[in-house]
């Protein structure tokens, strides 16, 4: 049986193959952020993957409702005298 390396969907988009016969993903990038207007939490669509990262960033909504990107205390290099940690949950932190 022959593969072709590429196909339409019934919905008109480009479906590609690679040499496996593994179709490449398609996802969107949702962010649960509160709507101002319904006072309502849902998701939005803040990117997609398709062949490469399409990312909106400034319609992102952090933790506490801000715009400002977190940093997590544990993705930090160490200060002096401290060490990293692999706790339970495999977090590593200082």
């Amino acid at each position: 049986m022959r593969w072709e390396n590429n196909i339409t969907n019934g919905y008109g988009a480009q479906v590609k193959f690679d040499k496996s016969g593994d179709a490449s993903g398609r996802y969107s990038i949702m962010n649960y952020q509160l709507n101002r207007e319904t006072r309502q939490y849902e998701y939005k669509k803040v990117g997609s993957w398709v062949s490469s990262l399409d990312l909106d960033i400034e319609s992102i909504v952090w933790t506490g409702g801000t715009k400002d990107i977190t940093i997590s205390r544990c993705s930090t290099p160490c200060n002096l005298n401290e060490m990293k940690h692999v706790g339970e949950d495999g977090d590593i932190c200082c």
